[in-house]
């Protein structure tokens, strides 16, 4: 059953899995497409991974299709329909769109617990703007997403912390420690020397 074979090589552009046993954990999946489904991930089950900047092709749906997802973020993707036929469970599906409309979720669909706009039906879903750090994935303090989810976690968050009880919504633990991206240098001749710049720092001001 599913999508005739013909199909098969054009999914799952990031992840392609060959049943919904297939685990994918903490992973971040960035800058993929696909002709067809899934230009993020097709299938599977992922947990505590970061969905960013994918793209499918206008005639497709689904950055991520047919799969489970738990504490994942998905962000800043193009697509009709970011998650399609999909279960979500401590997520984040926000800020996706499809020209200049917002397209979060499309086709069948389960969410509980997780930030989406509009708001859907299900248990602790709501649609406030997640408040994400200036590095796109950890929660800014104030985040309605902190302490919003429910407690079928697995393993720790995406950067290796645990989870707290009850956990976030997303990929990443908030924490009162300032956080810092990793900053870029530039080196220069002429005169000699170098400038550090591009460093997005985030949580609580330093």
């Amino acid at each position: 059953t599913g999508a005739p074979l013909t199909f098969y090589s054009e999914d799952g552009g990031g992840v392609w899995c060959a049943s919904s046993s297939a685990v994918v954990d903490n992973c971040v999946i960035v800058s993929n497409t696909a002709n067809y489904a899934g230009a993020a991930a097709y299938q599977g089950t992922l947990n505590n991974c970061l969905i960013r900047s994918n793209n499918i092709s206008p005639a497709a749906q689904g950055i991520v299709r047919s799969a489970t997802l738990n504490n994942c973020t998905i962000v800043s993707n193009s697509s009709s329909g970011a998650v399609y036929s999909c279960t979500l469970t401590n997520c984040i599906d926000y800020y996706n769109f499809h020209g200049a409309s917002e397209a979060n979720v499309a086709g069948l669909f389960s969410l509980v617990y997780s930030c989406v706009t509009p708001v859907q039906p299900g248990a602790g879903n709501f649609a406030k703007p997640p408040q994400l750090a200036t590095d796109g994935v950890h929660l800014a303090a104030g985040s309605p997403c902190i302490g919003a989810g429910t407690n079928l976690v697995t393993g720790t968050d995406l950067f290796g912390i645990a989870w707290a009880n009850p956990p976030p919504v997303g990929c990443a633990e908030f924490s009162s420690a300032p956080t810092a991206s990793q900053p870029s240098i530039s080196l220069s001749g002429e005169p000699v020397g170098f400038q550090v710049g591009n460093v997005n720092l985030g949580g609580l001001p330093p």
